[in-house]
Parts: C-alpha cells; sequence; structure tokens
C-alpha cells in the first residue's frame, strides 16, 4: 500500500464546512484506491516480464548513436575516402569490400538513397571527406546519376543529394566524377556537343570548386571505369586502360592544360598522372578556359 500524509484544515464545524470536509476524504480515499491498484498491476507485470529490466550504461547509450549500413548496400565506417557506385547492373558488394580498402562506399539507384544512408550515419557531421568518388556512367554534358527512373543530371546544384554530400567535403577535397564523356567536346568550339559539354563542366566546377581549394576531376570521354561485369571498382588502377580518354582538372585558378589519368588508391587517397596524347592543343587558340 501506498502511504500518503494530508493536512487538512478546517475554518469551523458549520454544516457547509464539515461537507466540505468530507468530500476531501473522498477525495483522498479515492485516489488512495487508485494508486494501490496502479501499484499492484505494476509489481504483477514486473514479476512476469523479467526481460524488460535493465540497467542502462554508457555503452547502452552508445548504440543509439551508431548505425549499421545494409551490408548489401555498402561498407560506411566514417572513413575521409568515399565512394558512390551507382548500381545500374547491380553490385558485386564481396569484391568492393575485398578491394575497397580504406574506402567507404556504397551502391545505390538514385541519389536520394545516397543522401538518406550517409545522413543516417553521418548525422549532422561535416567537413571531413578528403577524397570523393561517384562512379557513373553519364553521356555529353550529363552524368547518370538516377537509374529508377534514368535520369542524368548536368546540373549538380538541381541535385539534392549533392547539397549534403557538399557539406561533408573539406575545403581542400578532391572529387572525382567518371560519368563518361562528362564534358566531352566541351574544349572543341564547332562540334556537335561543345555547348553541352561546355553547360556541364562550367556548372560542376562552380558547384564544387569555386570559393574553394578543392581539386575537381571530370571524365573528357569513355572511361573504363567499372571492370568487366560492370558491377565493381577499379581500385588501384588507372580508371582509362583503354589509352583513348581523361579526366580535366579544375581549381579555382581554372582548367589545368593537360589531361590526366585517375588513380583510386584502396590505401586512400587518389593518385594522377599526366597523359602525353590524346589531344593536340595547338589545334585551338585557346583550348582551355577558366570558368
Amino acid at each position: 500500500m501506498i502511504i500518503k500524509n494530508h493536512t487538512i484544515e478546517l475554518n469551523d464545524t458549520s454544516a457547509s464546512e464539515m461537507a466540505r470536509f468530507r468530500q476531501i476524504i473522498l477525495n483522498i480515499w479515492r485516489q488512495q484506491i487508485e494508486d494501490d491498484r496502479n501499484a499492484a498491476e505494476m509489481e504483477k507485470f514486473l514479476k512476469e516480464s523479467p526481460k524488460y529490466i535493465k540497467t542502462i550504461n554508457i555503452e547502452d547509450l552508445n548504440d543509439f548513436q551508431s548505425k549499421e549500413v545494409d551490408p548489401d548496400k555498402g561498407k560506411l565506417t566514417g572513413s575521409k575516402n568515399l565512394v558512390i557506385f551507382t548500381a545500374e547492373n547491380g553490385i558485386d558488394k564481396n569484391k568492393m569490400n575485398q578491394n575497397s580498402g580504406a574506402y567507404d562506399w556504397i551502391a545505390v539507384q538514385n541519389p536520394d538513397d545516397a543522401q538518406n544512408i550517409l545522413k543516417a550515419y553521418y548525422g549532422e557531421k561535416k567537413r571531413f571527406v578528403q577524397n570523393f568518388v561517384w562512379r557513373s556512367h553519364g553521356e555529353t554534358g550529363a552524368a547518370l546519376l538516377d537509374v529508377n527512373p534514368k535520369i542524368i543530371f548536368s546540373d549538380p546544384n538541381k541535385v539534392k543529394a549533392l547539397h549534403y554530400i557538399k557539406e561533408l567535403l573539406t575545403d581542400n577535397a578532391n572529387v572525382v566524377f567518371t560519368a563518361c564523356s562528362i564534358v566531352g567536346e566541351s574544349l572543341q568550339p564547332g562540334k556537335r556537343y561543345h555547348e553541352q559539354g561546355r553547360n556541364a563542366l562550367n556548372k560542376f566546377s562552380d558547384f564544387f570548386v569555386k570559393g574553394s581549394q578543392r581539386n575537381l576531376f571530370l571524365n573528357y570521354t569513355l572511361s573504363s571505369a567499372t571492370d568487366e561485369t560492370f558491377n565493381s571498382f577499379n581500385f588501384d588502377v588507372g580508371l582509362h586502360k583503354q589509352n583513348w580518354a581523361g579526366f580535366l582538372w579544375l581549381t579555382r585558378e581554372g582548367i589545368k592544360s593537360n589531361f590526366y589519368d585517375v588513380t583510386i588508391n584502396s590505401s586512400g587517397g587518389i593518385n594522377i598522372q599526366k597523359m602525353k596524347w590524346f589531344m593536340d592543343f595547338s589545334r585551338y587558340k585557346k583550348p582551355l578556359y577558366k570558368y
């Protein structure tokens, strides 16, 4: 039984005052019965359900702050290296886990999935990703970032997920988009896709590089950014094994005056190697522009 003490003050012994006294006693009595009933039910519940009784400690609280990623969708450890894989043909998760090394990775069907997975793990954490790669296919002027339905994007500013991802990047991060021909013919006025390529080059540059110390690498033409099965990423080898492609390297000062092969290192970071062939710059009065 729960026992409570009550102090009641009576002004006099008139009929109205005694009636008020009786009402007070009845209310206390009803409340006492209700409290005893609730206490008995709780005691019975605790005796019959010992599995619900647990001491919460610091380790238990940490579980609420750490969220695991579906192993079929990727590996996240908080690394400063991150690959997003647009999985239009599925993903070989065993191969990715075996080869990715220091790189975190996720496989998605669309940008919204990428943001949802990353935000569930990173939350509001910002400015820690030093090397970011989005593996996708594409066409001149656009990257294939959504395969369900199939949608290509020429303006990163219109992709909500990229705004979140940009907040994860350090001010001097390296950013690589493997989309085939994303800026193809952008340096060749008069070519059929010059305008589309130039448009993409400017918009991706403004979005990721402008006002920062970041390096942006955009695929000029066809690459072998995926292996023969198209469901895993090529770590530790140049993305261009076919010897007729390259990346443009953009900084806030403008476009570097060569094409580069890019290697994503499983140990972390990227390597770049100047290409000595592929385009004769002397054919153009201004082959490379500042954006």
